[in-house]
């Protein structure tokens, strides 16, 4: 396995981790650093080798999201160093697309491990304490990034810096607004 294609398992599986759920395909190309469409299109190529060879799995998911998830033979060519990752075989026995495996599945995605959290070591956070923790984050900076608005008096000096406060303020109603059309009220 050639050094991109680690570099990308291992992007991916970084995200998953994080994110507790597939990584989205563009979060790669940003994960990576990788700004020029060239690039993109290089990469797009790496995933869809990766895809084929089941060292990824394109995973539909509504309630965990739409993305990459690392499968085990993905996990397992991470795991193994750099100069003797696992090679396809070309004595490697093949199963007809029908029959069944009694053996272990290794196009199974691995499920992110959850994030360890620093909450106070007397009780336990679950995901609707940190979402909850997360929404109370974001309203508080959207205020102060609204009392900084505010603060500006200088129209003229000060209009690159209003313009950048109310696109964040204006991505923040449009988010907390998805949110709630999503999930509505289930506190």
């Amino acid at each position: 396995m050639n050094s991109q294609h680690r570099r990308i398992l291992a992007a991916v599986r970084a995200e998953s981790i994080s994110r507790r759920g597939p990584c989205p395909t563009g979060l790669v190309a940003v994960a990576l650093n990788i700004a020029s469409t060239a690039g993109r299109e290089r990469l797009d190529r790496h995933i869809a080798e990766l895809l084929r060879t089941g060292c990824l799995e394109d995973k539909r998911d509504p309630m965990r999201g739409n993305g990459l998830l690392v499968t085990g033979t993905g996990q397992r060519e991470l795991d193994a160093p750099a100069d003797t990752a696992l090679q396809p075989s070309a004595e490697a026995p093949t199963e007809p697309a029908g029959s069944l495996s009694t053996g272990a599945d290794e196009t199974r995605p691995l499920l992110a491990q959850p994030v360890e959290s620093s909450a106070a070591p007397t009780g336990s956070i679950g995901d609707a304490d940190l979402a909850a923790e997360g929404w109370v984050l974001m309203t508080e900076l959207a205020t102060v990034a609204f009392e900084r608005l505010r603060g500006l008096h200088n129209i003229d000096h000060d209009l690159p810096e209003r313009v950048r406060l109310h696109a964040l303020l204006r991505r923040y109603q449009q988010h907390t607004g998805a949110l709630l059309t999503r999930y509505g009220d289930e506190s």
